[in-house]
């Protein structure tokens, strides 16, 4: 029923990572970066009434900066072997950056980007609309791609 906008941290390059508490009515709360929109923490109720952080989250960017722990990952979520594909007869070759392959989107992928906040639901079931435009060519891969994501804290205490 709240959601809280906070400033997380700053990157190498000087840019802000900013972080967004959501919190529904039974106190269970979802913190989420604009850095890979990586879910920082999420505070579910337990048994004795309580809440238990269920994530392995970090207080520093610096420990994001190389790990891809609690993040939205992208254009591709695995491995794409040898670092190419081909569509349509044309062969693409990616970044390498695992070994041989292209990994989870890339050198710069998706984990690695500041998405833009669209929009801020505050209310009974509170969420926050990400959105990054992935230009034609980016990381090597071809056409653009519009990406919304959106997370949602439901009152059933659900993370959507």
């Amino acid at each position: 029923m709240s959601i809280e906008k906070y400033l997380f941290d700053k990157l190498p390059t000087g840019k802000e990572v900013t972080g967004y508490i959501m919190k529904n009515a039974n106190g269970m709360t979802v913190d989420v970066l604009t850095y890979g929109l990586r879910i920082r923490n999420l505070l579910v109720p337990n048994k004795d009434g309580g809440l238990t952080d269920v994530i392995l989250g970090y207080d520093s960017i610096d420990n994001y900066l190389d790990d891809y722990q609690g993040t939205f990952v992208g254009r591709y979520a695995n491995r794409i072997g040898k670092a190419k594909f081909t569509i349509d007869g044309i062969e693409y070759q990616l970044d390498k950056n695992n070994n041989d392959n292209s990994l989870h989107g890339g050198v710069e992928g998706f984990s690695y980007i500041i998405f833009d906040v669209k929009e801020v639901i505050d209310g009974e079931e509170p969420a926050i609309v990400f959105n990054y435009l992935s230009p034609d060519g980016d990381q090597h891969f071809p056409g653009n791609l519009d990406v919304t994501v959106t997370y949602k804290l439901t009152k059933d205490n659900q993370l959507q």
